[in-house]
């Protein structure tokens, strides 16, 4: 007698592409919204790296950048905590830092 063995069907799901949004809110911390690099970028230039506090990141898209806003504390030279400005510039298709200052409140 012969056996036979069934097989499984398969079926191949694709998964819906990510729509721009979900795409450019990638790039961001899903824990605080900071930009990693931009974060990274700004602790390298403080008096003190580990006084570093993330207040707030936005951001605006036109499609070929993104330009980011974060706004957080950290100690001045004199060790007082103050409110800072930082903003970036991303690649628009793979969330990388571009440029990025300090702003003036």
């Amino acid at each position: 007698t012969s056996s036979t063995t069934a097989v499984p069907e398969t079926t191949t799901e694709v998964a819906p592409e990510k729509s721009r949004r979900e795409v450019v809110e990638g790039f961001f911390s899903s824990y605080n919204g900071s930009h990693r690099q931009l974060e990274q970028q700004v602790k390298k230039n403080l008096n003190d790296p580990n006084s570093y506090d993330h207040v707030e990141t936005k951001f605006r898209d036109d499609g070929k950048t993104i330009y980011v806003m974060t706004k957080f504390r950290a100690k001045n030279a004199f060790g007082g905590l103050i409110l800072n400005f930082a903003e970036g510039k991303l690649n628009g298709t793979t969330g990388e830092l571009i440029d990025w200052k300090y702003l003036k409140e």
